[in-house]
């Protein structure tokens, strides 16, 4: 795992930059700037597919997880909020933020900071 130290800090890196972009989106959608909110909550799911891209080649060495699901439910999450938008009807976007895309954002990186901490602490 010592080849993957780098990927590991990066994701661990990238995974507080995506946290401070849901603060910047819930902030964003309650001043009713939904464009603006929207965009960052794009580039968040971008960097969650980095994430999983990044992960392929270590996810058999790693601890018994449970990130698939987790990564599945933190995708159709925010799906979810970007066609609420698409279908105008943005008055359910900071609701979904607030108790569906950021709770299993925060599920989902805490089981991957659990499962590659001991990596980089090693």
């Amino acid at each position: 795992m010592k080849k993957y130290y780098e990927v590991i800090e990066k994701i661990l890196q990238l995974l507080e930059t995506i946290e401070e972009g849901f603060g910047y989106i819930k902030e964003q959608l309650e001043k009713l700037h939904y464009e603006e909110g929207l965009v960052v909550l794009k580039d968040a799911m971008e960097a969650i597919g980095s994430i999983e891209s990044a992960l392929h080649p270590i996810k058999a060495k790693l601890p018994e997880n449970n990130l698939d699901v987790l990564t599945l439910t933190i995708k159709r999450n925010m799906d979810n909020a970007i066609n609420s938008y698409e279908q105008g009807k943005e008055v359910y976007l900071v609701e979904q933020i607030e108790k569906e895309t950021l709770p299993s954002f925060l599920t989902w990186k805490e089981e991957l900071e659990r499962a590659l901490k001991p990596y980089v602490f090693s």
